[in-house]
């Protein structure tokens, strides 16, 4: 079979449309400005990034994905070794330890280790399905893995991150069919450690108390609530490409957390809709990926893709419509960063190298009447 064209054609005008947002927010369209010649420099930046990422995409959906799976295991233990390496020699700003930094280039392991995560996750229990009464095997295959990558994104400290990927590696486990009292158990442990993590930082504490409007609190709820301005000042048709001036005086690197903010000022609603729409085409095509998936690797591999996508998207509109504390979650395949848009374009080749592979005749019912089979919450096709 051939890729999915579907999802192909729409990753595509994700990535320019946001190539073209990240001009604007950088200032880039308006020619006599501050801004003007240090936009450009970072556009041409990302536009390189962004080929890279478009090229490895290609090649990763040529390849089988038996292929893929079988990469998996060494892939995860060498994102697993580049966060340890982080916070031995990372580089970051304020105690903050998020980059490998290697002359020009910066590398941010937890963009590699959240979807190295989810392939291990999923091949952990296309191996293991039938061991999942034992609790060892539970623990060493799947609440262990979990752990350590957590736990070292949050040590750097990265706590947006750490919350999504625990999000993500939660609803896979559901999904699997792991006993909701452990699952329960574990969002409680999870939720602990976070909590800890920003009551010792600093930073984290001042974009909370940010969030809430409480005393003392500086710059974080300031840059929602000018957020919120920029995305009501576009109303329904926006202020026109490059017509915004949020994003050059009142949000400092709109080009990264707030650049749906820009969206919504120089597009308006309908640029909004039209850009969440598209996210939605993406989630339904990898959910449709899943469904028609041969094996229960498949499955849960693009299931897992497509969630952390999704996850992504909605947190970082939640933080432009000041409705989540502001986490640094960039908004897929548009925000500004290196890492970030490499390895999200070469999870999309995973999903596009099983899009390949599916299996067109399975009845619609198999991926949505989901049933107790053996002790997972697999489609009825699938037997582990």
């Amino acid at each position: 079979m051939k890729i999915d064209k579907v999802l192909f054609w729409d990753i595509i005008f994700i990535l320019i449309f946001g190539l073209l947002m990240v001009l604007s927010s950088l200032g880039g369209f308006i020619m006599f400005s501050d801004n003007f010649l240090k936009g450009s420099e970072k556009f041409i930046k990302q536009l390189v990034v962004a080929c890279i990422g478009f090229l490895a995409m290609l090649g990763i959906s040529k390849l089988d994905y038996g292929t893929i799976r079988n990469w998996v295991k060494p892939v995860f233990i060498i994102a697993v070794l580049l966060l340890g390496a982080v916070l031995v020699i990372g580089g970051g700003l304020g105690g903050v330890k998020r980059w490998l930094v290697f002359g020009p280039i910066s590398f941010q392991p937890s963009e590699l280790a959240k979807y190295t995560l989810v392939l291990f996750l999923a091949s952990a229990y296309a191996k293991k399905s039938v061991e999942l009464d034992n609790i060892a095997v539970r623990i060493k295959y799947f609440y262990l893995p979990i752990a350590i990558v957590i736990g070292l994104v949050v040590m750097e400290p990265n706590f947006g991150t750490a919350f999504v990927i625990s999000l993500i590696s939660l609803t896979m486990l559901f999904i699997m069919g792991f006993d909701v009292k452990e699952l329960g158990l574990l969002i409680l442990i999870a939720l602990s450690i976070l909590t800890i993590g920003i009551i010792v930082t600093p930073y984290a504490r001042m974009r909370i108390a940010g969030f809430f409007n409480l005393k003392g609190a500086k710059s974080p709820g300031t840059q929602s609530m000018y957020s919120l301005f920029a995305i009501g000042s576009g109303r329904l048709f926006g202020l026109g490409l490059g017509g915004g001036m949020t994003k050059l005086f009142f949000l400092p690197r709109a080009y990264t957390d707030f650049i749906f903010s820009v969206i919504g000022e120089e597009f308006g609603f309908i640029g909004t809709f039209l850009m969440i729409g598209a996210y939605f085409i993406l989630v339904v095509r990898g959910m449709k990926i899943a469904k028609m998936s041969n094996d229960v690797f498949g499955f849960l591999a693009s299931y897992g893709i497509t969630i952390t996508i999704a996850y992504y998207v909605i947190f970082n509109i939640l933080i432009a419509l000041k409705l989540f504390p502001v986490t640094g979650l960039p908004l897929p395949f548009v925000s500004v960063g290196g890492s970030s848009l490499i390895i999200t374009l070469s999870a999309m080749g995973v999903l596009l190298s099983i899009s390949k592979s599916g299996d067109d005749a399975k009845s619609e019912n198999d991926f949505y009447s989901l049933r107790r089979n053996g002790g997972t919450y697999l489609p009825g096709t699938f037997t582990g």
